[in-house]
């Protein structure tokens, strides 16, 4: 009885820590699929991308939908911005824009819940994908 109950407590865990981790990988597809997203506005919109339109930190706020009204970067990129928020809820996302002429880096970071609780760590650790490509 003793070991057939290690044994079923064994494989909860292994279970526990599959869904855990495949959520992980969840959130790693999305941040790459956002971040093509992202890539393929600034394309399209080359002329404002270039002249730095799509600069942002990871702390900037989101444009208001005012400013998304005005304006057709600001657009996509609140609706970039409004999917990131959705996608990795409730895991922090957020975003980043860097310009190096016509060389971009767009960086999302949310979150890993996994690794805190590997780690044992009381503060956030995030997980981050970037990309860099021109335009």
């Amino acid at each position: 009885m003793v070991l057939l109950t290690l044994g079923i407590t064994s494989m909860t865990n292994l279970q526990v820590t599959a869904l855990k981790l495949n959520h992980t990988a969840y959130l790693r597809s999305q941040a790459v699929a956002l971040s093509y997203e992202v890539l393929d506005a600034m394309r399209a919109d080359r002329i404002a991308a270039l002249a730095g339109a799509y600069d942002r930190a990871l702390d900037d706020p989101i444009p208001s939908e005012e400013q998304a009204s005005a304006s057709l970067t600001a657009s996509n990129l609140r609706h970039w911005l409004l999917g990131i928020e959705n996608a990795m809820r409730p895991y922090d996302g957020q975003a980043s824009i860097e310009r190096d002429g016509v060389r971009f880096t767009v960086t999302l970071r949310w979150r890993d819940r996994l690794r805190q609780e590997l780690l044992g760590e009381r503060r956030r650790l995030y997980e981050q994908f970037s990309v860099v490509t021109e335009l």
